[in-house]
């Protein structure tokens, strides 16, 4: 099974089951914000499930049953955040590079992203602001 970093997709999957079963267990929150949603997306995820669990748990108990924001997550993931944000496109990013790749993957951006080495919401974010990268694709 490939490791987190590699099917950044399941997480809020994962997010939700791991807040489901925490209602079970006396513990209750109210979803997790989009922002902070990004940094857990963005993170490299080195202990894969189990960390991103701990990091659920860790943030539900931060919120005290409100919307999990950023600042509630883990001193490792808000640091990683600041650490690795930039303004305009990621340094692994450019419009060749993301066009060559589109066209080597058929136009699958899940794919695409694979090959570039990034999260697919970190190419979606880059097309966000490069629409002319993925054109007559």
């Amino acid at each position: 099974m490939p490791s987190l970093r590699e099917r950044k997709e399941d997480i809020p999957l994962l997010i939700d089951d791991f807040l489901h079963k925490s209602s079970f267990e006396g513990q209750s929150s109210q979803g997790v914000s989009k922002d902070a949603l990004a940094v857990i997306i963005d993170y490299a995820w080195p202990g894969n499930i189990r960390e991103l669990q701990s990091t659920i748990s860790y943030a539900i108990i931060k919120s005290k049953g409100k919307m999990i924001q950023p600042e509630h997550l883990p001193p490792e993931l808000r640091q990683h955040k600041k650490e690795h944000s930039q303004r305009g496109p990621s340094r692994k990013l450019n419009e060749k590079t993301v066009r060559d790749a589109l066209v080597r993957a058929g136009g699958n951006k899940a794919k695409a992203a694979r090959y570039l080495g990034v999260g697919r919401a970190t190419l979606y974010r880059f097309l966000e602001d490069f629409p002319e990268a993925c054109k007559n694709i």
